[in-house]
């Protein structure tokens, strides 16, 4: 009863302090973020065609990306006391991935991968909780980080950052042992991706912090249209081991191509 008590207060403390108004009334403010190398020519080609389809949704959004440096700076200027955990992370991924719930709670916005592509303008709840992609992949998940917005400032992300720390104290080794697609992924998915959200939520009762997108409409699937669809996760998969970006579906030169693809999510570690 005190935990829920507890995140009952939470809840309401993020809504008062969070709901201060940005143009046009949203409590999420107009900006998107993007974490990818500097060097463009690593990317995939699809990473370009998926920013451009964001660019054309949100015209008047301020596009930030980060890089792997600007990250480790924002952590270690804003965030001191959770840098000894960020930067002892096994894998660049894992710091990409943490990097997100970084960025949400300094700046507040729109977090999308590079590898989701925009239809058009996401219906983007302003009720001051966290918004954060539903999850009809495998390995238990319910969220996706692929896609997440949020006010800035919420303790959502002060509850992640206490979650990541206590996987990497109690796991400090990567798994070798596969729990549903190999040790890399699955140590991954749960110490820093989609399944540490959902222990965030689920075991330290914070549910009602959260709004959950609807995977069908916002993930997509290989029948997403304009119509049908807000976004699309095309998977490039290129964090796995052995799949380099800059050859990740490298067959996908244009948005014609790009949404007749088969999604690949997964990719390289199948």
């Amino acid at each position: 009863m005190k935990s829920v008590a507890f995140a009952l207060a939470c809840l309401l403390f993020a809504c008062r302090c969070h709901a201060i108004k940005v143009p046009g009334g949203d409590v999420i403010p107009h900006i998107l973020h993007k974490l990818a190398p500097g060097d463009e020519s690593h990317w995939p080609k699809a990473w370009n065609i998926c920013l451009k389809s964001w660019k054309r949704a949100y015209p008047d959004w301020e596009v930030k990306m980060w890089n792997d440096e600007e990250i480790e700076n924002l952590v270690k200027t804003h965030y001191p006391q959770h840098f000894a955990w960020f930067k002892a992370l096994p894998h660049q991924i894992e710091r990409v991935d943490a990097a997100r719930s970084f960025v949400l709670h300094k700046h507040g916005g729109l977090y999308a991968d590079m590898d989701v592509y925009a239809y058009k303008k996401l219906q983007l709840p302003q009720t001051g909780q966290v918004v954060i992609l539903g999850s009809h992949n495998g390995r238990d998940e319910i969220v996706q980080n692929s896609l997440m917005a949020s006010p800035p400032n919420h303790a959502f992300w002060d509850a992640t950052f206490l979650q990541m720390k206590t996987f990497l104290e109690k796991y400090p080794q990567p798994w070798t042992k596969a729990i549903w697609t190999t040790g890399f992924a699955d140590y991954v998915v749960e110490g820093t991706g989609p399944n540490m959200l959902k222990h965030t939520m689920q075991e330290r009762h914070l549910e009602q912090m959260v709004s959950i997108l609807p995977p069908e409409e916002y993930m997509g699937g290989d029948s997403c249209t304009p119509k049908t669809c807000f976004s699309r996760h095309i998977g490039t998969g290129c964090w796995a081991p052995g799949v380099a970006c800059s050859d990740s579906r490298s067959d996908l030169n244009d948005e014609v191509e790009l949404n007749k693809a088969k999604l690949l999510l997964l990719q390289g570690f199948k």
